[in-house]
């Protein structure tokens, strides 16, 4: 696990120097589908209307391109404004403005069709957590747009191990805040 202060350039291009030469550190099944996480590992999984109709599921596949999930207190992606591409490496920034934990992770899925745009990105060595994370975003035949987020993780740091279920409990509250994040967005073209 690394701190970076946010406004540090070099240790941010630093973390993300190291963690391109790097593969996943999580080699279990895809979040996208399943049911039962892999043994070891918790399943965390939100689903939230963010829009309805086309208009607002184009704007929902634009914020998600763009990160408009991760505009949450507290979180950033680096590098800044850099659209979702895969297997590109990204680093998620959790913490305060004078230090955060560096998460590396590596895009590892993209799908992008009429009616379905998400992504995944699996954790790289240095993330406190290991596993992976799916972002989609669907326009259902009901024509309501949703976002879902699929987490599957263990651990992976001392210092998250030792903060036991106060750390599981800020992963679900991230996780409610990107879908929070994501229907601001899309309701701010209205």
């Amino acid at each position: 696990m690394r701190l970076v202060a946010p406004m540090s350039t070099r240790s941010v291009h630093a973390a993300l120097r190291g963690a391109a030469a790097a593969s996943s550190n999580y080699d279990g099944p895809e979040v996208l589908g399943i049911d039962a996480p892999p043994a070891g590992f918790a399943l965390h999984r939100t689903d939230l209307a963010v829009g309805s109709g086309t208009a607002d599921f184009e704007r929902a596949r634009l914020g998600l391109r763009a990160w408009a999930t991760h505009e949450v207190r507290g979180v950033g992606v680096q590098p800044p404004a850099t659209p979702v591409r895969l297997d590109a490496v990204y680093l998620v920034t959790l913490g305060a403005p004078f230090a955060s934990i560096a998460a590396p992770c590596r895009v590892t899925r993209l799908t992008d069709n009429a009616t379905h745009f998400g992504f995944s990105y699996r954790t790289l060595p240095g993330h406190p957590e290991l596993g992976e994370e799916a972002f989609d975003v669907r326009l259902g035949g009901d024509d309501v747009v949703r976002l879902c987020v699929v987490a599957v993780s263990r651990h992976a740091a001392r210092l998250v191990r030792l903060a036991g279920p106060v750390a599981g409990f800020v992963q679900r509250r991230v996780t409610i805040a990107y879908g929070r994040a994501l229907r601001d967005f899309v309701r701010a073209a209205r």
